[in-house]
């Protein structure tokens, strides 16, 4: 016999290679229509789903066709067995083995004796007080001698058939003595417990009140141990619509469907103990049993949640609790939300790589009921208390290697059964729990980086998280009210700006900086400030990088120091700029915030396309190694600081229109330059950054309020020389021609001074049609037409050199 689920989980997203060991062509795979490989037939045969291997047949398969077992029986005409074991060979699993132990007898070391008042009464004022001899005659207590010494209270536990056959078990508590012995199966020496099941034990219900009442009653109480059940049946006052119940393996066992079945359309009541795994275990019931129940709640007694050994429902009994409290506070508790819930019925196996899947997410990956794992675009990202963090595929697949083993004992240990042996964890198992994890952590790949998403719905918004919080800029920016609000994990971000939000913060050092090194001048400080706001949210629609330039000293390394303090530097790339064009380096920046580049010389055509698709503000290919590439808007804005300028071969204006050039003029004297200014751990040192935060803020808000970048007067004269530096042929446009409507210039000539010029200036001139490309945009005004002397040559009409007169007369001794 073989796992089924487990069988389908490791074909998954396999079928095709699968079919093809059964001999289907590969070309009846494509997932386009093509001949059936089994009728013959060109009547829209194909595969319909790799992962689940669905095939059709519009003529001879197209029933219960929905997956790879049912077509690999279709196609070899074999029965189900055949089928899966053929698919089982070829993934490699084996099938189940059959275990030829025989099972122990649960009676086998019991003697059972006759009952004794006064030796049970003394067992419950001394031992479990709040127990009485009424609750032991209930839950159908024997005394029993166990492996002919030990004396103890025998508590039956029953299967399926509940009274109508003997008890599967029982469990087992020392009258003459404070522990029994637990024997394990290679171990010389025994542990002692103070309380046990015999060897042989199956799972069910405890005691025969519960196996006599549940039938009839309406509301089921369910509690975590024997003592709670026998304390709540030493209560006067029980109703007949009113059941308690325990199972016998603790509160974290997995309950079998018939266990289940008895709590159907009933009310469940939960009351475990005020520990993790008693609340753990409340939790899982609630899960298993929400398609069963009519409705289910948890109670929890009035104590202090702790890791282990809380305290339990006798204790509270004990002080201030009975059967009043209980049902107040039942009636008072709230209805739990089977969605909210992990669900599991009880009939997937132990080794089941959902089953194992769910618990993890629940058990590592949830807080306030809101899971913290996220798949998106093939990457794994964890929430980590106030932002998400990348994590490797390798990383991720090394922690769940312990926590399926930690699930694999836990489920071993609850379940009680040592005649079973314990599943081994394999990598088979950790590949098939890695795709159940992916499967519920899968977020759509819609989703972009900075969105607030509930698990159905998401939307972009302009949020900040800091450490203590997140700051909604909208509403900072709008002054209303709500602004700020705890880390959520509803919040997809990897940016978390490391230190506190604090509006009335300054920053005067900062400030100070600022003035001095741009000599006072407000266009260029207020254009930095905004290009700051900008860059606090992912956003990339104005379409503009930042060029800082300057000869050295003068300032631009510490503003992009005291930036990225700002940001965090987490929250930075620093891909070059030659490297715009390199295959994989741009995946980089997804994520973060600005992407900082050094020095660079010259940029060559492919890096300058990426350069100007990557601020278009578009989605753009990013391509990742190993790995799919993804489409998705860049969330990084840059910044370049140089000394020398780029060479760009841009000749439109495609690279100008985005660049903002900040000249950095002053050099500070060597006398008052300040050591590690420009590093960010000065920034952080001098607790400026909520200050900065809050300068950054006012700057995105002036962004705004005048839809665009303030205009520098000392950039934008930067840019135009730039240009002209970059593009020899503009240079020699509008050093050696000028506009003039009355004039008229022959274009070989004008092209003969060009050549002339560059040869002079060690420049590659442009052939002529590029060149007078050049001077159309240089000269947009100016027409080309034929003169009227000898040969009639093509003329510029509308310009003339800059030593021609405007008569038309010139100096060609002047020209170069």
């Amino acid at each position: 016999m073989y796992d089924v689920s487990l069988v389908k989980s490791a074909a998954s997203g396999r079928w095709s290679e699968i079919f093809q060991s059964l001999g289907i062509s590969a070309d009846c795979l494509t997932g386009q229509h093509t001949a059936c490989p089994k009728c013959g037939g060109h009547d829209r045969f194909r595969l319909l789903d790799e992962n689940d291997g669905a095939l059709i047949c519009n003529q001879c398969f197209r029933e219960k066709n929905g997956d790879g077992i049912a077509a690999a029986q279709w196609f070899l005409g074999c029965n189900f067995q055949d089928a899966i074991t053929r698919i089982a060979d070829y993934l490699g699993i084996a099938p189940e083995a059959k275990s030829t132990r025989k099972k122990a007898d649960p009676e086998e070391h019991l003697e059972f004796l006759d009952w004794n008042d006064g030796l049970a009464n003394y067992w419950c004022q001394f031992v479990k007080p709040g127990v009485t001899l009424e609750g032991l005659r209930r839950i159908g207590a024997e005394r029993v001698r166990y492996r002919n010494q030990y004396i103890c209270l025998a508590i039956p536990v029953y299967g399926e058939k509940l009274l109508a056959a003997k008890p599967v078990g029982w469990c087992l508590y020392p009258m003459s003595c404070d522990k029994l012995p637990v024997y394990s199966k290679g171990k010389g020496q025994p542990t002692w417990e103070k309380v046990k099941l015999t060897a042989g034990s199956g799972r069910g219900v405890v005691g025969k009140f519960t196996a006599e009442n549940i039938g009839q009653a309406s509301t089921i109480y369910k509690v975590e141990g024997v003592t709670d059940l026998l304390t709540i049946l030493s209560q006067d006052g029980l109703a007949t619509s009113e059941c308690p119940i325990t199972n016998a393996s603790g509160a974290g066992e997995k309950w079998k469907p018939w266990m289940l079945e008895l709590l159907r359309d009933k009310e469940l009541v939960v009351i475990h103990d005020c520990d993790k795994p008693g609340q753990d275990g409340a939790e899982s019931l609630l899960g298993m049993s929400a398609a069963y129940v009519a409705s289910g709640k948890n109670v929890i007694p009035p104590y202090p949640i702790k890791p282990d050994h809380g305290e339990d429902l006798r204790d509270w009994f004990g002080s201030s609790g009975n059967l009043e409290v209980l049902r107040r506070w039942a009636a008072e508790a709230k209805t739990v939300d089977a969605d909210k819930i992990d669900f599991d019925d009880g009939t997937e196996a132990d080794d089941d790589p959902f089953r194992i899947a769910r618990w993890i997410v629940r058990k590592k990956f949830t807080v306030d009921g809101v899971q913290t794992l996220v798949n998106w675009r093939e990457e794994w990202f964890l929430w980590e208390g106030k932002r998400y963090r990348n994590i490797s595929r390798h990383e991720f697949e090394s922690d769940l290697c312990g926590w399926v083993k930690e699930e694999i004992d836990r489920i071993y240990q609850q379940n009680g059964d040592r005649e079973k042996k314990k599943i081994k964890v394999t990598r088979n198992l950790i590949s098939n729990v890695m795709a159940a994890v992916r499967h519920h952590a899968k977020i759509s790949e819609q989703i972009e980086i900075g969105s607030w998403y509930d698990g159905r719905r998401w939307e972009k918004r302009n949020l900040v998280a800091l450490e203590n919080g997140i700051l909604d800029v909208d509403k900072v920016l709008a002054e209303e009210d709500g602004e700020f609000s705890p880390h959520s994990p509803h919040w997809f971000s990897p940016v978390c700006l490391p230190y506190a939000y604090n509006p009335d913060a300054t920053c005067p050092t900062w400030l100070a900086f600022l003035q001095k090194n741009l000599e006072g001048d407000r266009q260029r400080i207020n254009l930095l400030q905004e290009w700051a706001g900008y860059l606090l949210t992912p956003d990339t629609s104005r379409q503009k990088f930042l060029l800082l330039e300057g000869e050295g000293a003068n300032g631009k390394s510490v503003y992009l120091a005291g930036l990225q303090a700002m940001l965090g530097e987490e929250n930075v790339s620093h891909v070059p700029l030659e490297l715009f064009g390199e295959r994989f380096q741009l995946t980089a920046t997804l994520g973060k915030l600005a992407n900082v580049a050094a020095d660079c010389g010259e940029i060559d055509r492919v890096a300058e396309g990426h350069l100007k698709t990557f601020t278009s503000g578009d989605v753009i290919q990013f391509d990742r190694k190993n790995r799919d590439p993804i489409s998705a808007l860049p969330t990084a804005r840059l910044m370049v600081a140089t000394n020398n300028r780029p060479r760009f071969n841009d000749k439109s204006d495609g690279v100008w229109r985005r660049m903002m050039l900040v000249p950095w003029l002053y050099q500070v004297p060597e006398h008052e330059r300040v050591n590690g200014m420009d590093r960010t751990q000065w920034w952080k040192d001098r607790g400026e950054l909520p200050g900065m935060l809050a300068w950054a803020i006012l700057g995105l808000r002036r962004l705004r309020a005048q839809n665009g970048f303030t205009t520098s007067q000392v950039g934008s004269n930067a840019i135009e020389d730039y240009k002209l530096e970059s593009n020899p042929a503009r240079a020699y446009l509008f050093e050696v021609l000028v506009a003039d409507e009355n004039s008229d210039v022959e274009s070989d000539e004008i092209y003969a001074s060009y050549k002339k010029y560059c040869e002079q200036n060690g420049y590659k001139p442009f052939g002529n049609r590029i060149f007078f490309k050049e001077f159309n945009r240089a000269f947009p005004n100016t027409q080309r037409v034929r003169l009227s002397h000898e040969g009639r040559p093509w003329a510029y009409r509308g310009v003339r050199f800059e030593s021609q007169q405007p008569n038309g007369q010139y100096d060609t001794g002047e020209l170069y």
